[in-house]
């Protein structure tokens, strides 16, 4: 290493959970295109879907530490050929900075460890550098993760309403319902802090769930309060991969229609595009039978992933 550079640890995980078989394979790409945006950059494969590079660099500013950082990821993301077959890899990032951090190349890994650990648990960042209070972080996570369940029972959950406005008349033309945590002691969470840790922890269906029922009755109490809406009125409710992949997702929506008495044509579901095509016939299927129920879908996020210019060229 040459006087005055600083070495920082780096450690990816390959999120997309590739199999065994294809690790190897990506990781060696992933190290090939490590070096070409950074010639001294090294990558060494890890067991459990993961490896480690450092990158040499003049000091340790962070800001140039996190743009190099994110032109990596940047390099390392998107399509793989492997066998005949696409592999899509989403990749996250631990950093550890020497000599901020450590001297010792073990306790460097180490934290570059934590901080990747901690990326896989916040779900919300996609790198992160290691801190000493990164353990205050995990606690403060694992705190809201013992403390989600209950919210449900106890009615901590609210709903918010952002209309949509039509451009030609100006018109409030539907809703969009949007979750909130109405915490007794930290005040308001917004979903961006614990629907990560829902997804991960498995308890984003029911939170999903709950949110349809709850939107399609204060429609419905909306509805019979004015006296009338639009037959084009609609609330629009975002549904988790996880929700609407179940096999008895359109069973339930149609027992929440059913039990609120919302008239279908008023609910809109909305999909992201990576959903939709995790299971293509499945959802081709499900959004025949959505069709047939009466209710509305809409794609979010079109033209980022699958159908995006970057995936056909």
């Amino acid at each position: 290493m040459e006087a005055g550079s600083k070495k920082n640890y780096l450690q990816t995980e390959l999120t997309n959970r590739v199999e065994e078989y294809y690790f190897f394979f990506i990781a060696d790409e992933s190290g090939d295109r490590v070096k070409v945006c950074s010639q001294t950059s090294w990558a060494c494969p890890e067991e459990g879907q993961e490896f480690y590079f450092y990158l040499l660099a003049e000091d340790n500013n962070r800001d140039k530490i996190y743009n190099k950082a994110k032109e990596i990821l940047e390099q390392i993301n998107g399509s793989y050929l492997i066998d005949d077959n696409i592999t899509y890899l989403s990749s996250s990032m631990g950093i550890s900075v020497y000599p901020d951090d450590s001297k010792d190349i073990t306790i460097l890994i180490k934290n570059t460890s934590s901080a990747m650990h901690l990326v896989k648990k916040t779900s919300c960042k996609k790198i992160y550098f290691y801190s000493e209070n990164i353990d205050k972080d995990i606690l403060k996570r694992n705190t809201i993760e013992t403390e989600l369940a209950a919210a449900l029972e106890k009615k901590q959950f609210i709903l918010y309403f952002q209309p949509f406005i039509s451009a030609t008349n100006e018109k409030t033309i539907g809703l969009e319902a949007l979750i909130r945590w109405d915490h007794p002691q930290k005040g308001m969470i917004y979903p961006g802090v614990f629907i990560p840790i829902a997804e991960e922890i498995g308890f984003i269906k029911e939170i999903d769930t709950w949110v349809i029922k709850e939107a399609c009755t204060q429609l419905k109490e909306f509805k019979e309060l004015k006296g009338n809406i639009d037959n084009d009125f609609f609330v629009s409710i975002n549904v988790s991969p996880e929700q609407f992949l179940e096999d008895d997702f359109i069973k339930k929506i149609k027992e929440i229609l059913l039990n609120t008495g919302l008239d279908p044509n008023h609910l809109l579901l909305e999909i992201t595009e990576r959903t939709a095509m995790k299971n293509i016939n499945f959802t081709i299927k499900s959004l025949k039978e959505l069709q047939e129920l009466g209710v509305k879908i809409a794609i979010d996020d079109f033209g980022t992933g699958y159908s995006s210019f970057k995936e056909n060229n």
